[in-house]
């Protein structure tokens, strides 16, 4: 799948935490991409308020994405270099948030769909 048909099929579904989330997004394209889960101990466990107990527990998001794309061995990169289809925890309102790296800039799931922006990136791996 190319990365516009995913965006795409992403946006036209509703985000259901620990099933379809801002997060568990990124990872599928990790996985669709490279054939490993970052996600795999997340997956189908957790309700919006266990995941944030549990990321905050974790020592953030930031901590979390870097802790698991490790754990399956992506490269991490130098947030300058990114390029489509690459991945990221960028910035957003105050917050980390997971998103995929297209030619209009980040793209950033959220409840009415997909947002695309040139946002502070804090991390980025290569899918």
């Amino acid at each position: 799948m190319i990365l516009s048909q995913f965006l795409k099929a992403a946006a036209s579904r509703r985000i259901i935490e620990g099933q379809d989330d801002c997060m568990l997004w990124l990872a599928d394209w990790v996985q669709l991409n490279t054939g490993k889960d970052p996600a795999d101990g997340w997956r189908n466990r957790y309700s919006k308020k266990q995941a944030r107990q549990a990321i905050a527990e974790a020592g953030g998001l930031l901590r979390v994405a870097c802790r698991s794309m490790r754990a399956c061995e992506i490269e991490r990169i130098p947030a300058a270099s990114v390029r489509a289809g690459d991945v990221g925890i960028v910035r957003v309102a105050d917050m980390h948030v997971g998103a995929i790296r297209a030619h209009a800039g980040w793209a950033v799931r959220l409840r009415s769909g997909i947002a695309f922006g040139h946002v502070h990136c804090a991390a980025a791996w290569r899918v």
